[in-house]
């Protein structure tokens, strides 16, 4: 019986959300690796052709997807709730198909 808490407080300890080193170094790597590709995007919209050839990036996206993408990313974060409920309520259409369903549970 002793044995069966203990491992119950050994699963609910690795469940809680503290602190824990190995989050923190990927939250660390996560914050880079975001403020990086954001310098690269910020450097490739705004800086002219004629800089980045010089400097040795030859072949890179046209400039109409620097407004594209992030205009696609607002519209995919605006859209998946949308899509979410429409296929929750697709997919829930059967269970109030039967009216017996209701009738059974709330005769007297």
């Amino acid at each position: 019986m002793f044995r069966e808490r203990e491992k119950a407080n050994q699963n609910l300890e690795a469940d809680l959300p503290n602190p824990y080193p190995p989050r923190a170094i990927y939250g660390l790597a996560c914050c880079f690796a975001g403020f990086i590709l954001y310098s690269v995007y910020f450097c490739w919209a705004y800086v002219p052709d004629y800089l980045l050839q010089y400097t040795g990036f030859t072949y890179l996206p046209a400039k109409y997807w620097a407004v594209a993408l992030p205009f696609a990313f607002v519209c995919l974060v605006f859209l998946y709730p949308l899509l979410l409920f429409l296929w929750t309520a697709y997919h829930s259409i059967g269970l109030y198909e039967r009216g017996s369903t209701v009738d059974n549970d709330f005769r007297d």
